[in-house]
This record gives C-alpha cells, sequence and structure tokens, in this order.
C-alpha cells in the first residue's frame, strides 16, 4: 500500500507499507496465522529537519472455531455468526532518525468473533 498524508501544521508524508502473511490450519478446531507489517514513511523536510520513520510490526494469532456441536448444531451455530476465539500478541517496533520518535509496543490479547452470511 502507498500513501501520502496531508498535514496542516506540516510536515506531510509518504508511506509504503507491505504485510506478509502465513496461515497454518492445526486442525478442524485450531488455525494459526504469522503476519509483519513492514512500514517505511519519508516526512517533508520542515524548518531544515527531515524525518524518516520505519516500523516493524510481526503479529501472531491463534485461533479456535467453536464446534457447533457445542453450539446445539449446524443451525444454531450459523445464527450465532458461527463464533471463534482468537488470541493475539506482537511487538510493535519503530526506528527514525529522530530519536524521540522511536518506540517499543507489545500488544496481546484476545477476540470473540462472528460472521453472518446473507
Amino acid at each position: 500500500m502507498a500513501q501520502r498524508r496531508f498535514r496542516d501544521p506540516s510536515p506531510s508524508s509518504s508511506a509504503l507499507t507491505i504485510i506478509p502473511s502465513l496461515s497454518y490450519r492445526i486442525s478442524e478446531d485450531w488455525s494459526c496465522v504469522l503476519a509483519a507489517e513492514l512500514t517505511q514513511r519519508w516526512c517533508d523536510r520542515t524548518a531544515g529537519i527531515s524525518q524518516d520513520n520505519f516500523t516493524f510490526f510481526p503479529l501472531g494469532a491463534v485461533e479456535f472455531d467453536v464446534p457447533e456441536r457445542w453450539l446445539g448444531g449446524p443451525d444454531m451455530a450459523r445464527w450465532l455468526g458461527s463464533p471463534a476465539l482468537e488470541f493475539f500478541g506482537g511487538v510493535e517496533r519503530e526506528w527514525s532518525n529522530v530519536s524521540s520518535a522511536e518506540f517499543t509496543q507489545v500488544t496481546a490479547g484476545f477476540a470473540l468473533r462472528a460472521g453472518w452470511r446473507f
């Protein structure tokens, strides 16, 4: 993905992001995914300073699809949106030529996912 941000006040910036991923079906009810977001951002020169940032954000997730039999059968599972539990974690690291813009952030959590098809 390519992006151009226009800011007032400056600086505006341009960025390029790629997110390669790999998924694997462990069993009928379990799956996992690994992804890594890589972003390079170039900021316009302001007051003689030009900031360049690089962000690396690897993320992993494990998903448990709740079996239909636990929900009372396929019809009830469909009405409930075929729910799944997702557990995820990652570490975001940003490097910059401006030291005050560097950071590391840890992300972890879980989510309940459901989806209905019409």
